[in-house]
């Protein structure tokens, strides 16, 4: 065996490293104890994709994957640079409701 290899994992997929060799290594995932109400739903949405469940999961993950937590949410909130507001939030959302309702009246024409 080659010297000098590190592994490091990264989604679904460890690549193992060398400096002229880079091999990509599919990790396998077992699910136990799937119910069986979701394993219906799953391989139902795989097909009506086009997709084997392998595939349709794999999409699934690496979507969720890319959204990111709420705790990652929040903390990108938090770093974010306040927004002076000419008019305060909750006046500009009542202004617009009732802006929404005007509009509706016109195409109604009832209030």
């Amino acid at each position: 065996m080659l010297q000098g290899w590190r592994a490091g994992a990264h989604a679904t997929c460890m690549q193992l490293t060398h400096p002229a060799i880079v091999l990509a290594v599919a990790v396998h995932l077992q699910i136990r104890d799937l119910p069986d109400e979701l394993h219906r739903t799953l391989r139902q949405r795989a097909a009506a994709r086009g997709l084997s469940l392998r595939q349709y999961a794999l999409e699934v993950l690496r979507e969720h994957c890319r959204q990111p937590t709420l705790d990652e949410w929040l903390d990108g909130l938090g770093r974010l640079t306040p927004v002076p507001l000419s008019t305060p939030a909750a006046r500009a959302v009542e202004q617009a409701r009732e802006a929404e309702e005007a509009a509706l009246v016109d195409v109604l024409g009832r209030p």
